[in-house]
């Protein structure tokens, strides 16, 4: 039920929070997809029937939820973000 964030530096990848926790999603997390700006993540949480939304921090990477998950029907195994 998270999201794991990364910093790429020189070839070298680094997680941004030492517990490995970028973000708290909905149960089993199967699917993400990024807006076209980079400004948004989002998470198909199959788990829980739901998709979660985050803001990006363009500075940092940091994640902060942006509202409620969304609910999906039962079934929905993938997520396209523009």
């Amino acid at each position: 039920g998270s999201v794991s964030g990364y910093s790429v530096r020189q070839g070298q990848a680094e997680l941004l929070k030492a517990d490995g926790k970028s973000a708290v999603t909905g149960a089993a997390p199967t699917d993400e997809a990024i807006s076209q700006n980079s400004q948004f993540l989002y998470t198909l949480n199959g788990g829980s029937h739901t998709i979660s939304s985050f803001g990006v921090s363009q500075a940092t990477g940091e994640l902060t939820a942006a509202g409620a998950p969304a609910s999906v029907p039962v079934g929905v195994v993938g997520i396209a973000a523009k």
